[in-house]
């Protein structure tokens, strides 16, 4: 079954979750190993933080509102996205 019979929400919304996955997986490896070994540091240093600046907000002089936004990525979301596409593609 090829993707293109699927609405382009359910395909965001599954590689969406796979990459969640994927990041839940990657806090958990670097949780569980030791902090001194390659490994660890490999899934410490894959992931990239892409976030809205500090100052990110808006002031109307008697309210002042913010808004925060980060995304973090590594290998294991990046796998977990590719698992998810795989899924999406060869099973219903």
């Amino acid at each position: 079954m090829s993707t293109k019979s699927r609405s382009l929400r359910v395909i965001v919304l599954i590689s969406f979750f796979g990459c969640l996955i994927g990041t839940v997986l990657n806090k958990f490896f670097v949780f569980i190993l030791p902090k001194d070994t390659i490994i660890s540091r490999f899934f410490i240093d894959s992931s990239t933080i892409i976030k809205l600046p500090d100052d990110f907000g808006i002031d109307l002089g008697i309210l002042k509102t913010g808004f925060s936004f980060q995304f973090e990525i590594g290998i294991l979301s990046l796998i977990g996205i590719l698992v998810s596409w795989y899924f999406l593609r060869y099973f219903r």
